[in-house]
């Protein structure tokens, strides 16, 4: 009877360590609670269940992209790469093309997509105002002949 008890609390302990129920390896994660009820979240989770209801559908453990992407960083060598500058901005952003023999246009769009900002550049050192902006992270793009030439990660601060 004790040969009988200590085995099967020997194959207990072995088949509870062996269970992962909700481990992951995460980045971090945290807590929230209100009166309608209270939500565990981590960050990082490799595993999704997704439930759905007449009321509404929840998707535990998707991940949403965060994507750090640098576009520019400083300015090229190359004689045809434009200089931005300054970068950081307070209000006035300068477009320096070094030559320029061809139609070139400049978007700035907000990082919803939406186009702030559109015009021709007439003069090799361009100035933009971007004093009516409101502070966020801006893409510069810049085209040659309406082809995409390049792209800026442009920051106003105030």
């Amino acid at each position: 009877m004790n040969k009988i008890l200590i085995i099967l609390l020997a194959l207990m302990f072995l088949l509870v360590t062996l269970l992962n129920a909700q481990t992951t390896i995460s980045a971090g994660g945290g807590q929230g609670s209100s009166i309608a009820g209270k939500v565990d979240y981590t960050i990082g989770q490799i595993g999704y269940s997704n439930y759905s209801a007449s009321t509404g559908r929840i998707n535990e453990g998707v991940q949403q992209p965060f994507e750090i992407l640098i576009l520019k960083i400083g300015n090229s060598d190359d004689p045809e790469s434009p200089i931005i500058y300054p970068n950081p901005t307070f209000d006035k952003v300068y477009i320096n093309l070094r030559s320029l023999d061809e139609a070139v246009f400049y978007e700035i769009i907000n990082l919803d997509g939406r186009i702030q900002l559109a015009n021709k550049i007439k003069d090799a050192i361009t100035e933009i105002s971007m004093s009516d902006l409101p502070k966020n992270i801006y893409l510069l793009k810049i085209y040659k002949s309406k082809n995409k030439f390049t792209t800026f990660k442009l920051i106003k601060i105030n």
